[in-house]
């Protein structure tokens, strides 16, 4: 329970875009859960907002995913169930997100397209980690196409139940990430609407949730809602304040 705390807490900390406070965080939950840790560690080094800190926690990140492919940890931790300290197959996808996020190599990409080439479809941690991947990777108007409907195959599956979500791959960074292409075909308003399945709650998406906020706002400006745009970026700022 100390190591599913600090996992909480460690999300709180991103979401309040608190770096530092975060890394000491995630340094006292790799005591206990050390894949967990890792995979936290990622989703930190690649907020949007990580800023200075992105190059030391992507450096983290990499060692301790490394670490847990190493060997298998023999804790448990609880995430709305209790669950083994076991990453597998998402570690693989955070892993060639880093080296995307690192500004990766024409081979880092290669790597990353041969992963996804031979990814399955089972649904899972490792599903959402497959879109978040082909999400970044994706270049071509096809590709694109692709990549949202491996999200809109995830939206599907869990039906009626937007708020499920995970440590390993919150669905707030899956929407962010749908959001950058529907924004590049100009598909404001169903970007802005695919924002609003991102539960306000505490639960994993609060590591994004001012982000969320950020990018409504921009959007209601391009939709000429300047009002609602301005109570947006509002509460962005109240999380990071508070």
């Amino acid at each position: 329970m100390r190591g599913s705390l600090f996992l909480f807490l460690a999300h709180d900390a991103i979401g309040r875009e608190r770096f530092p406070l975060a890394q000491r965080y995630l340094d006292s939950l790799a005591t206990y859960a050390p894949h967990y840790a890792a995979m936290a560690t990622a989703i930190a080094a690649r907020h949007p907002a990580a800023g200075a800190t992105r190059d030391a926690l992507i450096a983290t990140a990499r060692l301790r995913l490394s670490a847990a492919d190493s060997g298998a940890s023999n804790a448990r931790i609880y995430v709305g169930s209790s669950r083994a300290d076991d990453t597998r197959p998402y570690s693989a996808f955070a892993a060639a997100e880093l080296a995307l996020t690192a500004a990766g190599t024409p081979a880092d990409s290669a790597t990353a397209r041969a992963l996804l080439r031979g990814a399955t479809a089972d649904a899972g941690d490792d599903q959402t980690g497959r879109a978040l991947l082909a999400l970044s990777l994706a270049s071509t108007e096809a590709e694109r196409e692709d990549a949202l409907r491996l999200v809109a195959a995830i939206d599907s599956l869990n039906g009626n139940h937007p708020a499920v979500q995970t440590p390993l791959a919150p669905r707030a960074a899956l929407q962010l990430g749908a959001l950058a292409l529907l924004e590049h075909a100009g598909r404001w308003r169903e970007a802005l609407a695919r924002l609003a399945t991102v539960p306000e709650d505490f639960g994993f998406n609060i590591a994004y949730l001012a982000e969320v906020h950020r990018r409504r706002a921009a959007l209601l400006m391009t939709l000429g809602n300047p009002r609602r745009a301005v109570d947006e970026r509002a509460a962005a700022d109240r999380i990071v304040r508070d």
